[in-house]
């Protein structure tokens, strides 16, 4: 019997022991937790403090909706495409719109170009359209100093110069020569104007190529092109001019198809510009300027523009 006692106290003990052994274990880890609640509340006086010290106010709402960045849409039936979808749910779809810089404004004429007819029939296959756009303008493409400008876009290579591109998908080319090779109208293979002193004589055409006048190369010319006969560059340029260019202006050339495979701005710097004789273009005058432009296929296709300005 009394071993039976002691055997019973003993269990007793070890339950005793047990038992303190729990609570031990529930107050250390309660004090964890009121530790860590004691840490996340002066981690939040903290940052609390800091926001209010730079001089923030803490939003006492929800914010609205910034219609210049989401726009809530109704999902459609049929599956997105192409769509800058993010998130759809409850069938309605929020898509981002993307904040761009405003565009640049076009840069001011600084002479008006008034387009006349060439008086010419052409030898060859024309192809006025692979013009884009002309004007005269300053711009970061001409130094910002005055210049006559035309871009370029075609399905095929223009062709400038006996240079040929050193970096791709797009290079710079100063000054491109201008060859004695010519066409049936004789014109240069490369962009070229013709000018003639109109001031006295409207009707004068003295300066164009087919009475002799003398071709005047472009300044510079922007994106991509190959030297004079020359092969095509490793793969097409289109839409970039690169960074020294332009931006791509609005369209005011002849109508017609326009690839962008291959594109160029080709700038003429009035200062650099000669009549037939060898006279500077001079303020207050008036010329006619013939301007052309050859592609790069086998058989090249053939710009011909007329207008008139007066500096």
């Amino acid at each position: 019997m009394a071993k039976y006692a002691k055997k019973k106290v003993s269990r007793s003990k070890i339950t005793l022991r047990k038992t303190k052994k729990i609570n031990r274990k529930l107050t250390f880890k309660g004090r964890i937790e009121k530790g860590a609640i004691y840490v996340v509340v002066f981690l939040v006086t903290i940052l609390f403090t800091a926001y209010q010290f730079i001089g923030a106010n803490l939003p006492t709402k929800i914010p609205g909706p910034n219609s210049n960045l989401v726009a809530v849409v109704p999902q459609k039936t049929v599956p997105a495409k192409n769509s800058l979808q993010m998130i759809a749910l409850n069938a309605v779809t929020i898509t981002l719109f993307p904040t761009l810089a405003p565009p640049e404004p076009p840069p001011p004429d600084l002479y008006q170009l008034n387009s006349i007819d060439c008086g010419t029939i052409l030898v060859g296959r024309s192809e006025p359209e692979m013009v884009w756009a002309y004007r005269a303008v300053a711009t970061k493409a001409s130094s910002n100093q005055p210049s006559i400008q035309a871009f370029y876009r075609d399905e095929s290579t223009l062709q400038a110069g006996t240079t040929p591109m050193q970096r791709f998908p797009v290079d710079h080319n100063i000054s491109p020569a201008l060859t004695a090779r010519r066409d049936g109208n004789k014109f240069p293979i490369s962009p070229a104007l013709f000018i003639t002193n109109i001031s006295s004589n409207l009707a004068d055409t003295s300066g164009d190529a087919r009475n002799g006048g003398v071709p005047q190369g472009a300044s510079d010319i922007y994106g991509a092109w190959k030297r004079e006969g020359g092969f095509d560059p490793p793969a097409p340029n289109g839409p970039n001019l690169g960074t020294a260019a332009d931006r791509w202006p609005p369209a005011n050339g002849p109508g017609g198809p326009h690839s962008q495979n291959w594109i160029a701005e080709i700038v003429w710097k009035i200062a650099d510009l000669k009549t037939k004789d060898g006279q500077a273009l001079i303020t207050g005058n008036t010329y006619r300027i013939q301007q052309v432009i050859h592609d790069g296929d086998t058989n090249p296709g053939i710009s011909e523009l007329c207008y008139t300005v007066k500096l």
